[in-house]
């Protein structure tokens, strides 16, 4: 929250917080996945020799070393998919923190400032929702018609009420 605030323009920026998520990777072998595979809060990524495994999800985990257990806890969830990662080796792992809205969307708009915008709090999703996000904030720097999906993601939005 407001421990990571830039500036509040009167946008619900100080509702960002951190969720924080570990992650590993295994050395690829023949019997694993060779396609990107997601299920649940579980994705496999295969990356040249390896395969990506994510990730845990930990609202307002802001820094830290990946905790073995959790790690274990991720491979275990995995091999449940895909059984032949029970044995695999761990080749390497991390950890991140991700900027999340109270409701997981992201917050794409005008701020009260002229000529100012706002495209932020993407959670897991920021690679996913760039197409949107630059189509949405593209159309309104420009005078566009704007998206229908821009309200949804509008920076004064109604949040849900946090615990």
């Amino acid at each position: 929250g407001k421990q990571f605030s830039l500036v509040n323009w009167e946008t619900a920026l100080d509702e960002i917080d951190t969720f924080g998520g570990q992650m590993l990777s295994v050395e690829r072998r023949a019997d694993h996945p060779d396609t990107t595979l997601r299920a649940g809060p579980i994705y496999m990524v295969p990356r040249g020799r390896e395969l990506v495994i994510g990730a845990t999800m930990e609202p307002g985990r802001t820094t830290g070393m990946p905790n073995t257990d959790d790690i274990a806890a991720l491979l275990s969830r995995a091999a449940t998919i895909v059984p032949s990662l029970a044995d695999a080796r761990i080749a390497s792992t991390w950890s991140g923190v991700r900027p999340g809205t109270p409701d997981l969307a992201p917050f794409l708009g005008r701020t009260r400032q002229p000529n100012m915008f706002v495209a932020a709090g993407h959670y897991r999703n920021g690679i996913l929702l760039t197409p949107i996000t630059a189509r949405i904030i593209a159309d309104l720097m420009l005078g566009e018609t704007a998206n229908p999906l821009a309200d949804a993601f509008a920076p004064n939005r109604k949040l849900p009420a946090q615990a």
